[in-house]
């Protein structure tokens, strides 16, 4: 096998096993939370954030993260080359990703406390 062949399989090994840990620990606390259903209420608290996940939930964090990468493809052509124009490029992107991993995270945590 080339070295660069392994190397890929080494990457990718990597990327898989990153990914499956934050899946994991949620899996867990979905079981604690069967578990213990004071733990669960705790988490839970008044609520609030779970209707806000179920009006904004993974459609909105889908397209803010699409149109964050759309925006930067697009901006490339239409901002200048300043630091302004940088500034006008990547920090509405920064934001629609922070927006985006946050309405996921609800998401994500709305499924840890559903029964």
């Amino acid at each position: 096998m080339p070295p660069a062949a392994l190397f890929l399989l080494l990457v990718f090994a990597a990327v898989a096993s990153a990914m499956f840990w934050p899946a994991l620990y949620a899996t867990a606390l979905r079981q604690v939370f069967r578990t213990w259903p004071d733990a669960r209420d705790a988490f839970v608290g008044h609520g609030g954030w779970i209707s806000f996940s179920r009006r904004f939930g993974r459609t909105y964090a889908l397209g803010a993260l699409a149109l964050a990468f759309a925006w930067i493809f697009l901006g490339a052509h239409l901002v200048p080359n300043t630091t302004v124009g940088a500034w006008l490029l990547f920090a509405p992107a920064i934001l629609l990703i922070v927006a985006s991993v946050v309405l996921a995270a609800l998401v994500v945590c709305r499924w840890v406390v559903d029964e």
